[in-house]
């Protein structure tokens, strides 16, 4: 889930499942609040699509606001053909997704949403520096870019895993970042060791 602050309002968008997470038909919904507390129904923000193999497995990736604009950002992905199975069409096991792809979408009202096109960063959320550079943490890829309405080209910086590897650690996924006064940029990562990094 990811929430924003646009225009005097709240939003939140949150990957919604028919019954388990990433099943196919997977869609991304968002909803509306004024104070944070009470929240209008939720409603779709991109709904559930064919793709070539099966429905969509949708992900939400985030808000980011930029002036009078706001973009929405979700990623779709499909299974292979042969890795479906179970009555909600969810491999057993992880098999590579299939014509993965980023999409934004943008507002200038918070009702009426304009398909902005695929983006060229992998999935994440946006987080700013202080000098205006959006990043997407990662790893091990993270996505950057100067342009400050977040729809422009991104470059990729990348994490050498061997370290981590050498560590201990399997995964790191699931990163947030933050920015101290230093300017020094950290980065707290989820693990498969029982602590975040």
């Amino acid at each position: 889930a990811a929430i924003a602050w646009f225009k005097g309002k709240f939003y939140v968008m949150f990957t919604n499942g028919r019954a388990n997470e990433d099943d196919c038909g997977q869609r991304v919904m968002y909803a509306v609040s004024e104070d944070g507390l009470n929240w209008d129904a939720p409603r779709p923000l991109a709904d559930t699509q064919m793709g070539e193999h099966s429905e969509l497995v949708m992900q939400a990736s985030g808000f980011w606001v930029n002036g009078d604009t706001m973009v929405a950002y979700y990623n779709s992905s499909e299974y292979p053909e042969e890795s479906l199975r179970g009555e909600n069409l969810r491999p057993e096991k992880d098999v590579s997704r299939l014509n993965f792809q980023n999409h934004a979408l943008t507002t200038t009202d918070g009702v009426h949403w304009t398909d902005a096109g695929s983006v060229t960063y992998r999935r994440g959320f946006f987080m700013p520096t202080h000098t205006g550079r959006l990043i997407v943490p990662g790893p091990p890829s993270f996505p950057y870019t100067e342009d400050p309405g977040g729809l422009g080209k991104f470059s990729i910086s990348v994490l050498n895993m061997s370290n981590v590897n050498a560590r201990g650690a399997n995964i790191l996924t699931e990163s947030c970042m933050y920015q101290t006064d230093d300017e020094i940029i950290h980065m707290m990562f989820r693990t498969d060791t029982g602590f975040m990094w």
